[in-house]
């Protein structure tokens, strides 16, 4: 239903790229100014969630948080500094679906921790299916993991999927999930865009800015900037033409369907992540175990936008629930339908409930 969050999807080699060195001829703070102060206007006008934080935290709220960020200033000494403080900043708009990069030359990244999708068999009956990232480059290894291990995992009645950690990316990425794991019919609620000219050259600009390898990339951009196009600037367009709340049938359903599925999430599941969860829920074979999600998904479809300095990109949002306000996300999370408190070792006791046994230890009364 949503276009992927190409803005979060692409975030991962930005992520990991170091700050920039400090300005040659020492201008590093006056650039980090110019960045500072065209925030507040760019956010009002353009990001799908900026007039809604106005209402709601007030002008003396973001008054105080510019004051903050211009005493910051006298200790920004570096790209690296400067940065800081801006992200800083933007935490004063929204926790989530909103920050800022540096796009000047840096050095390679140090080696991450590889987030790779994999299967462990716990019993004859029960499966393990771990999904740290729904980024759109784990696109293909997902769909390989199914395909090699079709046949066993069609004998395991039981799965547990863990999404715990799993930061989101793309939808597109977990929808080999569901067709294993998702109702024959769901009820998805659209996004809508804000309409801008800002916002229109974000979407013609996104892939390239953001170097995406991603071959959904120019398609959905396309399709965004027809839908904007459509409408008069400064209001609303739902994404797709049609009603708010749609009735998406799972299409190529396995036949042979696991019997009972848990879910694990945590606070790290968000974005993308959340999304399957609502999805995946609709079904009622599967459960949520765990904690609340991190709760960053009510403004979501990240762009990017090149800041005054010329070395750093704002990424923020194009789209918004229509779920809100009577059912929001943001700071609150996606509930589990079983709560177990963080710290607890999920898995063995996911694995005896799931095979008749108590969660906590406790033997089965069936």
């Amino acid at each position: 239903m949503r276009i992927a969050a190409i803005g979060v999807l692409l975030l991962g080699a930005l992520a990991q790229a170091p700050a920039a060195e400090a300005a040659a001829d020492g201008s590093i703070t006056a650039e980090c100014q110019r960045d500072l102060d065209s925030l507040p206007a760019f956010m009002l006008a353009n990001d799908a969630g900026g007039r809604d934080a106005w209402n709601r935290f007030g002008e003396k709220h973001f008054d105080e948080a510019m004051k903050q960020a211009v005493a910051a200033l006298a200790s920004v000494k570096d790209s690296a500094t400067c940065t800081a403080m801006l992200r800083v900043y933007l935490k004063s708009w929204r926790a989530g679906h909103l920050t800022i990069y540096d796009r000047n030359p840096h050095a390679p990244a140090p080696d991450g921790k590889v987030s790779t999708p994999h299967i462990e068999w716990l019993s004859p009956r029960t499966a393990l299916l771990a999904f740290p990232s729904f980024d759109g480059s784990e696109r293909e290894a997902i769909e390989k993991l199914f395909k090699e291990n079709r046949a066993k995992l069609a004998r395991h009645e039981n799965w547990i999927v863990d999404v715990r950690g799993n930061g989101g990316g793309s939808d597109s990425t977990y929808a080999q999930i569901l067709r294993w794991i998702g109702a024959a019919s769901r009820v998805e609620v659209q996004v809508e865009y804000w309409v801008t000219a800002a916002n229109i050259e974000a979407a013609r600009q996104s892939c390239a800015i953001l170097g995406a390898a991603d071959d959904l990339c120019e398609p959905a951009l396309r399709a965004e900037r027809e839908r904007m196009q459509s409408v008069p600037a400064s209001t609303w367009v739902l994404q797709q033409p049609g009603p708010v709340v749609v009735d998406v049938r799972q299409e190529e359903r396995e036949p042979v369907r696991p019997q009972r599925v848990a879910i694990l999430v945590d606070e790290g599941c968000m974005s993308s992540c959340e999304e399957f969860l609502l999805s995946a829920r609709q079904s009622f074979t599967v459960k949520l175990v765990g904690q609340h999600t991190g709760g960053t998904l009510d403004f979501s479809n990240m762009r990017p936008y090149p800041l005054p300095s010329g070395g750093r990109v704002l990424l923020y949002t194009v789209t918004r629930s229509k779920r809100i306000p009577a059912m929001p996300v943001d700071g609150i999370g996606v509930m589990p339908d079983v709560f177990v408190p963080a710290g607890s070792d999920l898995v063995p006791g996911v694995t005896r409930w799931l095979e008749g046994g108590g969660l906590a230890g406790t033997p089965s009364k069936l």
